[in-house]
């Protein structure tokens, strides 16, 4: 859940403070039989509601930062394994496929390093035509395991859904005329691999 910010603790603080001195302040009323003014009965009528009202939006505003929090990452919430193999095996539409593997969250390193020796090394797959991949996984420690066993020596890890990380490579190659702008999805057990421009449509359109 999201944290809420300091002026809106102070603002609910405050219509809380209200709504109990406003209650207080009827109950003492009709305990003593002490009519107030008139003047004093419509400002309560009229101030009570306002109170609450705002209690209630801001009670509706964490609910929806809640709920923000849990799509945050996307609106599908399934394993990248399991969409991938309902693709497969018919399951699931192409569009609807492609649509949620972009709101996938995946774990991925930068494309270069350095490995035990020191040396810059390049961590990208090469692929047919001379693209190349960039492996990312669906777990942190995967994505360690996997560094590891290349050889790298740090590694700074990322977390993001699949379509940011698409955004992030077309820049990238817009940047250095690569063509790095491929991912692979867990090289050892999916081998699947996603093109920019199959997530096109999902990139852009969100």
């Amino acid at each position: 859940m999201e944290k809420p910010s300091r002026f809106k603790i102070f603002m609910l603080s405050l219509c809380m403070l209200m709504f109990l001195w406003l209650s207080v302040e009827a109950v003492i009323a009709i305990i003593t039989k002490r009519a107030s003014s008139v003047g004093e009965s419509i400002l309560q009528i009229l101030t009570l509601p306002i109170f609450v009202t705002m209690a209630a939006v801001y009670l509706y505003a964490l609910s929806d930062a809640k709920h923000k929090r849990k799509t945050r990452y996307g609106q599908y919430t399934g394993s990248v394994g399991d969409l991938i193999n309902n693709y497969r095996n018919g399951e699931i539409e192409e569009s609807k496929f492609y649509e949620s593997l972009g709101d996938v969250v995946l774990y991925y390193a930068d494309p270069t390093g350095v490995d035990r020796e020191g040396n810059t090394a390049d961590y990208t797959l090469p692929a047919a035509e001379g693209c190349r991949y960039l492996p990312v996984f669906d777990s942190y420690a995967h994505t360690r395991n996997y560094y590891v066993e290349e050889g790298r020596v740090r590694i700074t890890i990322k977390r993001e859904v699949a379509r940011k990380i698409i955004k992030t490579l077309e820049k990238d190659n817009r940047k250095r005329n690569t063509s790095k702008i491929g991912l692979i999805i867990e090289p050892s057990l999916y081998e699947f691999t996603i093109e920019a421009s199959e997530l096109r449509s999902v990139i852009y359109d969100r």
